[in-house]
């Protein structure tokens, strides 16, 4: 089978990645939502529909420009929360600060985050995020199905379809969440073991009785796109392309947002791995730059009372791209597991009392400014991340007293 893309690899077989996608695979046949018809024995489902999928986005769109700009200064307001990251969430949701939402439960799917970023950034999109679009949607598109929603046997199809929709190569990931073992090439190596998979009687990315379901999301319990899986634009070989330089690999930058604003100093240290390269503070301080662009694009609407984790792909040759973004799933949850860190918490506490007024007082305030609060749970969570690489000796916290 001819291919514009890499064949040097095959499909990834980890019984961890296998097991994801008997999830996703379970999810598509089983769970997508049902709805009332006039037959009470026929039990169909919520149906998928690209066209409707659009038509939510700018439904939403129009939902988002009626909220409220942002959260009013309160330098009344004075807060005595104990130094720990669940006593501070708790707090942070009592009040009202961050929101827990259908919004940020939708914007937990990445083809939604795509879609409605898509809206606001319109032709400059692609400077700050992968080109996405859902699997179903892409086979649609393309023509592949035949009327009983089985795939034309024709391998080849699909490559070319593949090549006109992702020019540079492409990389398939699930719709929410990130898979065990996924890296920077998603869930398959190449087209050719992608396809293979597809073309699979028992495929875990692909069932033609699901074609015109909207998959509910196994993570969040409710349909948001309606898709399980997501190819994106390979990022890796079209910055290689287009700059005729080798990008080998990227590192990811967790940078934190509150509202339409980056949280100075609250990227996070690794849990327990080391990076393949070193990031320079300049071209960190860079990371936050970016994605402070990014968001100065976005209206204010959208981002009031909103907390994200922005993941940022940050290349060999210096390039970066926005690769997803973290929301709470519309739970009163931390929106990023590094809140365990005590700087990011104490760089979130920084920017709340300057920017919002208020004020975290008490012992427990002076703890949190130090980058010190939650500090033995944190330890004790790298112990434990440690404890299944055998790294303990690299991970003894300092002593403080």
């Amino acid at each position: 089978m001819p291919s514009t893309f890499p064949k040097s690899y095959k499909v990834r077989k980890d019984t961890a990645l296998l097991s994801f996608l008997l999830m996703i695979f379970l999810a598509s046949t089983s769970t997508a939502l049902p709805h009332k018809t006039k037959s009470r024995n026929s039990a169909k489902h919520e149906r998928f529909d690209k066209n409707k999928l659009d038509a939510q986005i700018q439904i939403l769109a129009e939902q988002i420009s009626a909220r409220p700009v942002t959260i009013a200064k309160n330098e009344d307001l004075k807060l005595n929360v104990d130094a720990n990251k669940t006593a501070w969430l708790k707090q942070i949701y009592a009040l009202n600060l961050v929101e827990a939402s259908k919004l940020t439960e939708l914007m937990s799917d990445k083809l939604i985050q795509y879609k409605l970023f898509s809206h606001y950034l319109t032709s400059e999109t692609e400077k700050f995020l992968l080109h996405s679009i859902g699997l179903k949607e892409f086979l649609i598109k393309y023509n592949l199905v035949k009327t009983n929603s089985e795939l034309i046997p024709d391998p080849d199809l699909i490559e070319n379809a593949l090549a006109e929709e992702f020019p540079y190569g492409f990389v398939v990931r699930p719709a929410l969440g990130i898979a065990p073992t996924e890296k920077s090439h998603g869930l398959f190596l190449n087209s050719d073991s992608f396809i293979k998979e597809l073309f699979k009687k028992d495929s875990l990315i692909y069932q033609p009785k699901t074609l015109h379901q909207a998959i509910r999301s196994h993570i969040i319990q409710a349909v948001a796109s309606g898709e399980a899986i997501v190819l994106q634009g390979d990022l890796l070989r079209e910055i290689s392309i287009k700059n005729r330089r080798s990008a080998k690999t990227y590192e990811r930058i967790r940078i934190h947002s509150f509202q339409n604003q980056v949280v100075s100093g609250a990227s996070p240290e690794l849990w327990v791995s080391k990076r393949s390269f070193e990031i320079p503070k300049l071209q960190h301080d860079k990371a936050e730059s970016f994605v402070q662009e990014f968001l100065d694009k976005l209206p204010s609407q959208l981002t009031a009372r909103q907390a994200w984790g922005i993941d940022v792909a940050v290349l060999n040759t210096g390039e970066m791209r926005i690769l997803e973004i973290v929301t709470n799933r519309g739970q009163k949850i931390a929106w990023s597991s590094y809140l365990e860190q005590p700087k990011i918490l104490g760089a979130y506490s920084r920017h709340l009392e300057k920017n919002l007024g208020l004020e975290f007082t008490g012992v427990s305030g002076a703890v949190l400014r130090l980058n010190m609060a939650n500090y033995f749970n944190y330890w004790e969570i790298r112990r434990e991340k440690a404890s299944a690489e055998k790294k303990y000796s690299e991970l003894l916290p300092p002593n403080i007293f």
